[in-house]
C-alpha cells in the first residue's frame, strides 16, 4: 500500500507498507483488508493484511516494484483505498514512526 509518492530526479520514490497473506503474530501489527476492497482492487479471495510494522522505500521504475499484469503497464498502482480503510492505516503508521517503532527498508538501487 503506497503511503507516499514523490518525484526524485527522473523517477518516483514510493513509500509503501507491505501487504501479505500471512496472518500477523500480533493482531495490532496489521489491518485485514475487507473482502469488498480486495475485490475492488482485483485481488484474489485469500485473506490479506496491511502490515504496519515496517515501511519500504522503492524507486519506480525499479527492480522491486513491477507494473500490474492487468491494466496500465506504466503504473504500479492497483487502485485507491477508500478513506475509511486508508486513514486508520496511515494514522497507525505515523504513530509507530513517531514512537520509533518502525522498520524502514530501502529497496532496489
Amino acid at each position: 500500500m503506497v503511503i507516499s509518492r514523490k518525484s526524485v530526479a527522473e523517477n518516483t520514490e514510493l513509500i509503501v507498507v507491505p501487504v501479505t497473506t500471512q496472518p500477523p503474530a500480533n493482531p495490532s501489527d496489521a489491518f485485514e483488508i475487507p473482502h469488498r476492497i480486495k475485490a475492488h482492487l482485483g485481488l484474489d479471495a485469500a485473506r490479506c493484511w496491511i502490515v504496519i510494522t515496517e515501511i519500504n522505500r522503492f524507486t519506480w521504475p525499479g527492480p522491486d516494484i513491477r507494473p500490474m499484469t492487468r491494466g496500465d503497464a506504466t503504473t504500479p498502482y492497483y487502485g485507491f483505498l477508500p478513506e475509511q480503510v486508508f486513514a486508520p492505516v496511515l494514522a497507525a503508521v505515523i504513530a509507530r514512526l513517531r514512537a520509533g517503532r518502525m522498520k524502514v527498508t530501502k529497496r532496489g538501487n
